[in-house]
């Protein structure tokens, strides 16, 4: 009887021996497995290689005869009173405009570009007279012609005007502009080529062109005349060289 007791209370604990068994032999099969899961690496960034390139900064030039004529003249006038000063720097002024108009000159190309009135000044620095001054921008289109309507407004304004300076130019310098940025481009390519050579390399295709610099030089100094007496001013054309500079970059071979 104490036999049979004996067995059945054992059994109890040996079930429970074998469930612990069991839990802990499943544990360690999943932590076997979680130790044995693959695992992958970040794959490390490809460097990129480093782009090797030359810079070039050339000028191109065109050259050719200009084709327009700007002048500055001013109409100066002085006496004891500022009406009368005005009164008559306003009639000479207008028949300037009046007898470029006459002569073919563009209202467009005649400009206003200041007008000044304000007293003189003896020794003694007290007031003795009034001075007026109106100055025009006048734009002559055709060369051969230019010098006869300068002498006509000579005549016309008489010892009131004042021909302030004289410049050359291009109605139209597209065309010429275009043909120095190409004159420059073609400059930039043959330096940069020298250069990679130099270094070793060949040139390489172009990655970015830049103009710099835009500009143009005057073959005519400017010019002073007063009071001539002369049938005709004389205007000598000479040559206009305009100048384009550009920047370019291209990659070494």
């Amino acid at each position: 009887m104490s036999s049979q007791t004996s067995s059945r209370t054992r059994r109890p604990a040996l079930l429970t021996l074998v469930a612990v068994v069991a839990v802990a032999a499943g544990c360690a099969g999943t932590a076997t497995a979680r130790k044995s899961a693959p695992t992958t690496t970040p794959a490390a960034p490809t460097a990129t290689p480093l782009l090797r390139t030359v810079t070039a900064v050339a000028t191109g030039q065109a050259k050719a005869v200009p084709d327009i004529l700007v002048t500055d003249v001013t109409v100066h006038t002085s006496g004891s009173s500022a009406a009368a000063v005005m009164t008559d720097n306003n009639t000479r002024t207008q028949g300037l405009i009046d007898l470029l108009g006459a002569t073919g000159v563009s209202p467009k190309d005649v400009q206003t570009t200041s007008v000044n009135l304000g007293p003189t000044f003896n020794k003694y620095g007290k007031i003795d007279g009034y001075a007026a001054d109106d100055a025009v921008r006048i734009t002559f289109r055709d060369l051969r012609t230019a010098g006869v309507k300068l002498d006509a407004l000579v005549g016309r304004v008489g010892d009131a005007v004042r021909i302030g300076s004289i410049s050359l130019g291009f109605g139209d310098d597209t065309a010429l502009t275009s043909s120095a940025r190409a004159d420059a481009v073609r400059q930039a390519v043959t330096e940069a080529r020298v250069m990679a050579k130099a270094a070793g390399s060949d040139l390489g295709k172009v990655r970015t062109i830049t103009e710099v610099v835009a500009g143009s030089l005057v073959g005519l100094p400017d010019a002073v005349t007063r009071g001539s007496s002369a049938s005709r001013v004389p205007v000598a054309p000479g040559q206009q060289v305009l100048s384009v500079q550009v920047q370019a970059v291209f990659e070494l071979a």
